[in-house]
């Protein structure tokens, strides 16, 4: 888990308790040990994913969910094309996905298709940076970010 010290950004939402932390680390816990399985199958079936394949990809979209996890409510992040995938087909599955937002998120996350290259770019630059703040590394994105994000309309 993440020290305090890296909570303390402007992009990352304040964890000043023990209560706050421990509710951080159960969301963390179900993030990691959802049944992304349906997802699994569908990309596989869908676009001919390897298992190897959807395996990275599952690992890189659990690291951005949990950057929308500590992030502030306003911040926009952007995702890579491969976990966008992964992304929009787990909101096909709008039961699972809504009960899943509101298990880890306490509400819908929604996602916004954008066509300005600045502010995909923005908010690009603010997943890799979320990300190097909680893991310590570059966030393992390929390719340009996703023409969508997580975070309020432009």
């Amino acid at each position: 888990m993440a020290s305090k010290a890296r909570f303390a950004n402007h992009l990352l939402a304040p964890m000043t308790d023990q209560g706050a932390q421990a509710l951080y680390s159960m969301k963390v816990e179900f993030i990691e040990n959802f049944d992304y399985s349906p997802i699994r199958r569908d990309l596989a079936k869908d676009l001919g994913w390897s298992e190897k394949r959807i395996a990275q990809v599952e690992s890189k979209a659990k690291a951005f969910f949990k950057c929308i996890l500590v992030s502030n409510d306003g911040l926009r992040l952007s995702p890579d094309e491969e976990i966008d995938k992964f992304w929009h087909l787990f909101i096909l599955r709008t039961q699972l996905y809504r009960e899943f937002c509101e298990q880890v998120f306490g509400k819908f996350i929604d996602h916004q298709p954008e066509d300005d290259p600045v502010v995909l770019a923005g908010a690009f630059a603010n997943t890799r940076q979320v990300y190097t703040q909680i893991f310590g590394k570059v966030i393992p994105l390929k390719g340009s970010p996703a023409t969508c994000f997580k975070g309020p309309a432009v």
